[in-house]
């Protein structure tokens, strides 16, 4: 026998905080997937248990939910190997992955198991790739899965119902009548309030403010502005250091930018990376580079049998840890240049008329 379901996931990739990456269609049709992320949110820590909860009163009905927590690992975006993925600042990342039954928790209990989640986990992986290198969410359509008993002892954490309450609303001979104002004598300390004519003051308050504001910018747009910006330091980054052991390029950037909190730091120079399968490097690199249009680059310089040699020019560094986060650097000749704000002082700044 079988019972119907529908995944969901809740994860985040380098650039997108944790959400909905995958909901239902009944969920997502009702513009409520945020409400997964409210469901799960009391175990989100706890990796590897299996939690079971109830939901009543949603827009979409009563529903349950079986999730667990595990970490994202490179199998699931379609590289190789066990290692677990990290956001842009080296925090590991999360799955929230489970199933959606529309059946009450009881009904539900004693029929799915683990093998269930598994079976979840693999449906989901195809989907977390468009998101991990394309930021698309997606929905999920209804599966049939075989029940199971000879999982019945589950050991599955049972959680409080989330009991959601709908605004009341009164049926239309029920709600209170508005008062007859015809021929209705207010007490002489309450004057009758033109509607219209306050609707007029309030329309030319606006008009005025609005007006105002028009001129200030125009005032602003004539004035002549001042840039007080200066390049304080370049440091040159080498992959080799001679005589001296050295550190992973992650994690030298990664001490650059601590060091440098305050800085705005930008790469030049070229990179050398293992391939990975799938062209995945080169579609990072397509899509960091809308990111960043009009103001530096990164290029596939040359693209070799199993390796890619980039050119970079005026690169975030945000971007580049990113980038190179979980791949494999052979080679890189890089230059670091820190750009920082100062106080404005007449000698240092150049006035421009805008």
């Amino acid at each position: 026998m079988t019972i119907q379901a529908w995944t969901f996931l809740i994860s985040r990739n380098q650039s997108i905080d944790y959400k909905t990456v995958v909901a239902p269609d009944f969920i997502s049709e009702a513009k409520i997937r945020s409400l997964l992320t409210k469901v799960t949110e009391e175990d989100f820590t706890e990796s590897g248990q299996i939690s079971i909860r109830e939901v009543n009163g949603s827009e979409v009905g009563n529903f349950t939910v079986v999730f667990r927590s595990v970490k994202a690992r490179n199998n699931d975006i379609g590289e190789e190997g066990n290692k677990v993925l990290k956001d842009a600042v080296g925090r590991e990342i999360y799955w929230v992955e489970g199933l959606v039954f529309q059946k009450n928790l009881h009904e539900m209990q004693y029929k799915i198991g683990e093998s269930h989640l598994d079976q979840a986990h693999r449906y989901l992986q195809k989907k977390y790739r468009e998101f991990w290198y394309e930021d698309k969410l997606s929905i999920s359509y209804v599966i049939d899965l075989v029940k199971v008993t000879s999982e019945s002892g589950n050991n599955f954490k049972v959680l409080e119902p989330l009991v959601i309450t709908l605004r009341s609303q009164l049926p239309e001979h029920q709600s209170p009548r508005k008062k007859e104002l015809k021929n209705y004598k207010y007490p002489p300390s309450k004057p009758v309030i033109n509607k219209t004519s306050l609707f007029r003051l309030v329309l030319i308050a606006i008009t005025a403010l609005l007006l105002t504001g028009i001129v200030w910018e125009v005032c602003l747009y004539f004035q002549p502005r001042k840039i007080c910006m200066y390049v304080s330091n370049s440091e040159s980054v080498e992959f080799n250091l001679p005589n001296q052991t050295p550190l992973p390029l992650i994690e030298r950037l990664k001490n650059l930018k601590e060091e440098n909190k305050a800085a705005w730091i930008l790469l030049k120079g070229s990179l050398d990376l293992e391939k990975s399968p799938n062209n995945q490097i080169q579609m990072e690199v397509k899509k960091q580079n809308k990111r960043i249009k009009n103001f530096g680059s990164i290029k596939i310089d040359s693209d070799e049998k199993n390796l890619l040699k980039l050119k970079i020019e005026n690169y975030p560094i945000d971007l580049a840890i990113a980038l190179i986060q979980n791949k494999t650097v052979t080679n890189d000749k890089l230059q670091a240049t820190r750009i920082e704000a100062i106080s404005q002082k007449v000698s240092y700044c150049n006035a421009l008329q805008m």
